[in-house]
């Protein structure tokens, strides 16, 4: 006899049932299982996975109680798994590079949209698994996702290891854009890691239509102090910046009303110390450090 704990889930013969779905979609395939997200009423969103001509689906990265699938709530998971293949296949006809780390293949599939954005879908893993994902312009997210397998997969988790293994990541995958004479990945990847030189700036520059500033050379290799007001965050965030945040706690002794900026590696961080001020310093405003890229350019 059927016992309902919602209009549509139900217990019967101590098998939990579900008979429909809000909306399913498909992630990710790991191996031969796929993972879902679903939204179910009185469930609310939550992930599930699923492995074909089973009965059931399970909550995502948890041992949990299977839950069966009546009719209608199978279509949808089919259907869903159906289009995330359909997805996938349009995509392996994409341009693409592949690269080799730590016995980890990945290969990268992308498209390039408009305004810097890039379709991706990426095919990874080593001879007992592989993942298949498709990343919605999010170059980060693939490559933390691959990195994060990498270090699963290792003999030992270390901070050491995964350093290492990022260093890895990062030349491998540039090396084997370079080597496939994909220069327009190499240089996107370049950009990401905060290397691209000036050549590769000017080429993305001109296929994403707004500015992107260059590494400077080893001589500009200082933290400069820029006042906060005016800062161009997008134009740091097209140029491949990564500045840093120092929360609130960590604050005594320093201010927000200054960043840290480092034109030669690209890093920053949206504070500056009180003291570093009384010692005179000197501030640039946020044109004054774009300045220092107009004498680069002037000087060559």
């Amino acid at each position: 006899m059927k016992q309902y704990k919602s209009p549509i889930e139900y217990t019967q013969d101590g098998k939990r049932y579900i008979e429909k779905m809000r909306s399913c979609s498909c992630e990710e395939k790991n191996g031969e299982h796929y993972k879902l997200t679903c939204v179910i009423q009185q469930r609310g969103v939550e992930c599930y996975t699923y492995k074909i001509n089973e009965e059931y689906m399970t909550r995502y990265s948890l041992s949990a109680t299977p839950l069966y699938l009546c009719d209608e709530a199978m279509q949808a998971v089919k259907q869903a798994i159906a289009d995330f293949e359909e997805e996938a296949e349009r995509a392996r006809h994409w341009k693409s590079i592949q690269a080799t780390v730590c016995d980890c293949v990945i290969t990268i599939y992308y498209h390039y949209v408009k305004n810097g954005d890039f379709d991706l879908y990426a095919e990874f893993g080593n001879s007992e698994i592989t993942i298949k994902k498709p990343f919605k312009n999010s170059l980060h997210f693939l490559l933390c996702d691959y990195l994060i397998f990498i270090n699963l997969h290792a003999e030992g988790i270390e901070g050491e290891t995964i350093k290492k293994n990022e260093t890895a990541i990062r030349e491998n995958l540039i090396e084997a854009a370079i080597n496939q004479k994909d220069e327009l990945f190499a240089a996107v990847l370049a950009l990401y890691y905060g290397i691209a030189d000036d050549k590769q700036c000017a080429r993305l520059s001109s296929l994403f239509g707004y500015r992107i500033l260059p590494a400077l050379p080893e001589e500009y290799n200082r933290n400069y102090i820029v006042e906060c007001e005016g800062v161009d965050f997008e134009l740091l965030g097209h140029s491949g910046y990564r500045v840093w945040h120092r929360p609130y706690f960590a604050m005594y002794g320093s201010t927000h009303s200054y960043y840290t900026l480092n034109p030669h590696t690209k890093q920053g961080l949206d504070a500056v110390k009180l003291a570093d001020l009384k010692n005179g310093t000197n501030v640039l405003t946020f044109e004054e450090y774009l300045e220092l890229f107009d004498h680069k350019s002037e000087a060559e």
